[in-house]
């Protein structure tokens, strides 16, 4: 597992995922179903990443950071 500071915002296309944009990586659409705690906002992460595909596959959330108020 890898420890990042990941920035999520809601997907315009899809209302099923999220777009995650983590520091240092190429951002990937990650389930909403999956990442329960999630919502639009900054997070401390650590990401399970398949080595060989660069899929992720889960983010457990260490901490809150900020997170986006109001409508």
């Amino acid at each position: 597992m890898n420890t990042i500071t990941l920035r999520v915002i809601k997907n315009p296309k899809s209302n099923s995922t999220w777009i995650c944009y983590p520091q240092g990586m190429k951002p990937f659409v990650f389930s909403k179903s999956k990442a329960k705690n999630l919502k639009p906002g900054v997070y401390i992460v650590d990401l399970g990443i398949n080595p060989s595909s660069n899929f992720v596959y889960s983010v457990k959330v260490r901490a809150e950071l900020a997170t986006k108020k109001g409508k």
